[in-house]
């Protein structure tokens, strides 16, 4: 289905948000496409028509060179007005190996309302040179139905000069993120006037389905059309990996900050959320996804639940990294959810992470075995009024107390096996230390087949938790 999937015509049938050109040093035939990323990300491309429903094998050869430091294939849905539908993206190969890797997604099924795809090579390096081989690309599967015969005809439109690349309008190419710290001229701003414009419609407040998830329209102020913000700042910025623009949310104090998205949902229905997050930043101390979950349309009232992504960004690197749900399932009652870009700040200080690419679709819901344990709220706080995400499972005991407790006031705790630290001033102690603060978030720790154990206060709690405790 892909036009010139060896590269031996050149590179035509490819589109690439940077320099695309080929080489002899190839994985079958006489030549390879050769992909030079420069400092930062990028990707080769081609749209090819499908058919909702249908099953598709992704594969490409590719061979990583100098300092390439992530490369994969990607699929990405879209319908027939061109609105991004759902993407997925196959493990990355290993970049340290200079060598001829497959990159493949297999029995890939396409979303309802799917009419194109478009295959992408994505590569990103850590500084030049750096370049990426592909070769003997495939995309397979059921060719799209035929267009049906328009009763009248129509006469044909004049040629065009410069005839576009095939499939519904995409975003424009990516411009790669910078090599270190956000550049200053790409911090977050208003938009350039023209550069998105503002919607003529009223906006809503709850959406049927994600919007605007590459945040390429944007409102007269310069923020993204459909998103809005808990807490900091929020703007459309340059700083993007997929289209020209990202949205860039901006801390300057301790509180956490998200932004966000509400949508409807059928209640027991598996539901992924996933998006590309920028974590740069020594200021950021935490970047991740959430979902909350409401019984009600429009996410007023209490929270239900809430899902975290199953990875967060703790570390600084100077690239979009991919942060993914897996499959959620929506609680019997809910009506909406709460799509929540978060980041949770290391201080008071300036700081800012950039999110892209965002995707919330219905996808299948995992056997009970393959569902991972996911993080439940279970109190609330002035920082985040879903409250914590629960604790890390603990083991081990403390010369054979298997319990401990752990209170601070407005402090959030995350447990390790042996000891209990306190986010906000690293501070350590052996499990068995317990602190007492009015107002405070307990987490307890239980050893693994333990049962009771007692909390300050004389409260009893038990409990074996999964995920690290995050604000």
């Amino acid at each position: 289905m892909l036009a010139n999937p060896g590269f031996e015509s050149g590179t035509g049938g490819w589109h690439s948000s940077v320099s695309l050109s080929t080489s002899s040093d190839s994985h079958s035939g006489a030549y390879a496409g050769l992909l030079t990323p420069g400092s930062g990300a990028a990707e080769a491309y081609q749209a090819v028509a499908v058919a909702a429903g249908s099953t598709y094998d992704a594969v490409a050869w590719l061979k990583p060179q100098g300092n390439v430091s992530l490369a994969y294939i990607r699929v990405s849905w879209y319908d027939g007005s061109g609105s991004l539908l759902g993407r997925f993206s196959s493990d990355p190969i290993a970049a340290s190996s200079s060598t001829w890797q497959a990159a493949s997604i297999d029995s890939l099924v396409s979303p309802a309302g799917a009419a194109t795809a478009r295959f992408s090579v994505v590569g990103s390096a850590d500084a030049s040179p750096a370049s990426l081989l592909i070769d003997d690309a495939s995309f397979q599967g059921d060719p799209a139905p035929p267009t049906p015969p328009s009763p009248t005809p129509v006469p044909p439109d004049p040629p065009s000069a410069t005839p576009g690349p095939p499939g519904p309008p995409y975003p424009r190419p990516p411009s790669p993120p910078p090599s270190g710290g956000p550049d200053p001229t790409s911090q977050p701003g208003p938009a350039p006037s023209g550069d998105a414009p503002a919607p003529v419609a009223p906006e809503p407040t709850v959406f049927g389905t994600l919007v605007n998830g590459s945040f390429e329209e944007a409102r007269t102020d310069g923020t993204p059309y459909g998103w809005q913000k808990f807490g900091g700042q929020f703007a459309g910025s340059t700083i993007a990996a997929d289209g020209a623009r990202s949205v860039a949310l901006t801390s300057s104090s301790t509180a956490v900050k998200w932004v966000y998205q509400t949508v409807s949902v059928q209640a027991g229905a598996a539901y992924q959320l996933a998006a590309l997050a920028y974590k740069n930043d020594p200021g950021v101390a935490e970047v991740y996804l959430r979902i909350s979950w409401y019984d009600t349309p429009d996410a007023s009232g209490p929270l239900l639940e809430s899902a975290d992504s199953l990875e967060s960004l703790t570390s600084d690197a100077p690239w979009f990294r991919v942060l993914d749900t897996g499959p959620v399932i929506a609680p019997a009652t809910a009506r909406s959810a709460r799509l929540r870009m978060m980041l949770y700040p290391a201080g008071s200080g300036p700081a800012t992470a950039y999110f892209d690419a965002v995707t919330f679709y219905p996808t299948m819901a995992p056997l009970p075995a393959e569902q991972p344990p996911r993080p439940r709220a279970t109190s609330h706080g002035p920082s985040d009024p879903d409250g914590p995400a629960a604790a890390q499972t603990a083991s081990g005991s403390n010369n054979g107390d298997p319990a401990a407790a752990a209170t601070g006031t407005g402090t959030q705790v995350r447990s390790i096996t042996g000891s209990i630290y306190n986010d906000r001033t690293n501070d350590a102690g052996p499990i068995g230390t317990t602190a007492a603060g009015n107002g405070s978030l307990v987490v307890v720790l239980a050893a693994l087949g333990s049962g009771l154990g007692l909390a300050a206060g004389g409260a009893a709690y038990w409990g074996l938790r999964r995920k690290i405790a995050r604000p």
